[in-house]
C-alpha cells in the first residue's frame, strides 16, 4: 500500500519533459536524486496562467525548489508537485546543504544512552496526550535536538493527527510547557523548532501560517 507525504525539496532541475497532460524532471541536490511530476490538471484547478508561467520559467540546470506529495509504491518513490519555483536568494542552497549535513551527523553520530525518566501511560485517559513523555529533572534545560524531538512529538500524538486543520502554534507551545514546565523551555525554541520540521517536510501549515499538521501517518 502506498505512502504519501507533504514535503519541501530543493536542488538541480535535469531531464525535463513537457507533455500535454504534464512535465517530468529529475531533482538532483548532490546528494540524491528524485523523479517529479507537475500535472497540467493540478495549474488548472488552482491557477492556470501562473502556474502554467512558472513552467516555463524553470529550466534545466536551474536551482528550485518545490511543494509538493512524496509517494511510495512498491519500492519506488517519486513527487507530485504543486508549486515549482527558481531559487533567487542563493543562501537557501547553503541552508539546505548545512540541514543535509545536519540530518547525516545526527543518523550516523552514536546516540547517547542517558535515561531522563520513563512513562506511564495512563489507559483510560483517551484525552492524555498533555501527560509528560519524561519525568523532568528539575534544573535540567532541554537541547536543540530535544526541543526538536519534543515538538515533532505533539504533531505526532493521535489527538493530533485526526485535527484536519492541525495545531496552532500557541498550542503546541502550551502543552510543552504544560509537559516540561521546570525545563524553561522557551517560546521563541519552540517556534524555531517548529520552522525546523516544517522546512524538512516533517509538518505542513493548514488553513492559515500558524496551523501546522505532521505529513507522517504516526
Amino acid at each position: 500500500m502506498g505512502v504519501c507525504v507533504q514535503v519541501k525539496l530543493l536542488g538541480i532541475m535535469m531531464n525535463k519533459i513537457e507533455r500535454v497532460t504534464d512535465v517530468s524532471f529529475a531533482l538532483d541536490d548532490g546528494t540524491g536524486r528524485i523523479n517529479v511530476n507537475r500535472w497540467w490538471v493540478l495549474c488548472s484547478l488552482v491557477n492556470e496562467t501562473s502556474d502554467t508561467n512558472e513552467m516555463a520559467i524553470v529550466q534545466n540546470g536551474m536551482y528550485v525548489t518545490i511543494r509538493g506529495s512524496l509517494k511510495g509504491f512498491q519500492g519506488k518513490r517519486q513527487v507530485v508537485a504543486y508549486s515549482v519555483r527558481p531559487v533567487i536568494d542563493f543562501n537557501e542552497v547553503t541552508l539546505h546543504y548545512l540541514e543535509c549535513i545536519h540530518v547525516h551527523l545526527d543518523n550516523t553520530r552514536p546516540k547517547a544512552n542517558t535515561v531522563i525518566g520513563t512513562v506511564t501511560p495512563n489507559q483510560n485517559d483517551i484525552k492524555g496526550f498533555q501527560t509528560p513523555l519524561t519525568n523532568p529533572i528539575p534544573g535540567m534545560k532541554f537541547s536543540d535536538n530535544e526541543i526538536q524531538k519534543r515538538v515533532l512529538d505533539v504533531f505526532m500524538e493521535p489527538a493530533s493527527l485526526v485535527r484536519e486543520q492541525g495545531l496552532h502554534i500557541d498550542e503546541v507551545i502550551r502543552r510543552l510547557r504544560f509537559a516540561t514546565e521546570e525545563y524553561h523551555l522557551k517560546s521563541l525554541s519552540c517556534r524555531d523548532a517548529i520552522s525546523y520540521h516544517n522546512d524538512l517536510g516533517h509538518i505542513y501549515s493548514t488553513i492559515d501560517d500558524f496551523h501546522f499538521k505532521s505529513a507522517m501517518n504516526g
